[in-house]
């Protein structure tokens, strides 16, 4: 066993040679892959938003940011593999135990943030830390000239979570530094994309993506979450599979909320639906994550989507103590035919 250590620098600090570069590609390699898995990664990514710089935003906030940088890599990078999202969690530090986790330390890791691989050529498991000790960080979209932007440095350092070294290319996610108000990274370059594929291989375009709109992000207890759900088959082909979500509720639990549900479409045919789901008065009060994902339930997941909601107080905090989460009102519309 063995722990690979890479870490993204502030500009003008020194730098270890990245491995395996030549003047050729800009892109590297650490030798070391999730290519043996069936499914790439094996195992959901685990977030924990626990910045605790006063101006970094809300829970939610620094949640999306890190799925922006996961989603970078899905949405930009036609590779062979996608990152899930497992929900939040508690862990903090680089500790091997079969967990992936992203989150905030408060102690000076020398570097902005550190991505730690954990096994032999055949990756078991990666973590990554961020420096909130000697930085200070923005996840509202608009760092200020004396902040770093988390879905910036996620970007990069998700990068290394599928063994991508730091590129030779100034204008890379993967370019080894990094300033404060940077956003260039939360974009592929076209030498992450050519080195993300070199690794896992081509999967042309995403055959079925899924998008969510939803009609508010603010609901009170007793009132109903609506989205506007469309989904796209990019092939040239009848596909047919299963469409599915899921939710976080505030302290972090898993709920499933609706699904599955199989869904047939010809080639090229875009499907639209609304779903609405009733917030209980019962809910729990803060910061939910729901979750969409098309695919082969629940082992292959082709693509997800997520967003971001709060459920505020009201109603009358009554009914029965299992109503916690979302239930499900209707699904209509083609998708859900």
């Amino acid at each position: 066993m063995r722990t690979l250590s890479r870490s993204l620098f502030v500009a003008g600090c020194l730098l270890v040679a990245p491995l395996l570069v030549s003047s050729a590609l800009g892109y590297a390699f650490c030798n070391m892959s999730w290519n043996w898995q069936t499914y790439p990664m094996g195992e959901d990514v685990l977030l924990n938003p626990n910045c605790i710089d006063p101006n970094v935003g809300t829970q939610n906030q620094q949640l999306e940011a890190y799925l922006n940088g996961l989603e970078a890599w899905n949405n930009e990078g036609t590779a062979d593999f996608i990152f899930t999202y497992g929900g939040r969690t508690s862990i903090v530090g680089n500790i091997h135990d079969g967990h992936n986790v992203a989150c905030f330390v408060n102690y000076n890791t020398g570097s902005i943030a550190t991505t730690y691989i954990w096994g032999g050529y055949n990756i078991s498991e990666c973590d990554v830390i961020f420096n909130d000790y000697s930085y200070s960080w923005n996840a509202d979209g608009w760092p200020l000239s004396n902040e770093m932007d988390v879905w910036n440095i996620a970007a990069h350092e998700f990068g290394h979570f599928l063994c991508l070294d730091h590129s030779s290319y100034s204008a890379a996610t993967m370019y080894a530094y990094a300033s404060y108000g940077e956003t260039y990274k939360r974009d592929l370059y076209f030498d992450d994309i050519n080195g993300i594929v070199a690794l896992y291989g081509s999967a042309g375009s995403q055959d079925i993506i899924i998008q969510f709109q939803p009609q508010s992000t603010t609901i009170a207890r007793g009132d109903t979450l609506k989205i506007d759900v469309t989904a796209t088959n990019n092939s040239s082909s009848s596909v047919s599979c299963t469409f599915w979500t899921t939710a976080f509720l505030p302290n972090g639990s898993l709920y499933d909320v609706f699904g599955p549900f199989n869904v047939n479409f010809s080639p090229s045919q875009t499907k639209n639906g609304t779903l609405k789901h009733k917030i209980p008065n019962a809910a729990p009060c803060g910061d939910f994550m729901y979750n969409g994902y098309i695919g082969q339930y629940t082992y292959d997941k082709w693509d997800m989507e997520h967003f971001a909601f709060t459920v505020t107080m009201s109603g009358d905090n009554t009914g029965p103590a299992r109503a916690r989460g979302l239930t499900t009102v209707s699904a209509t519309g083609e998708l859900f035919e």
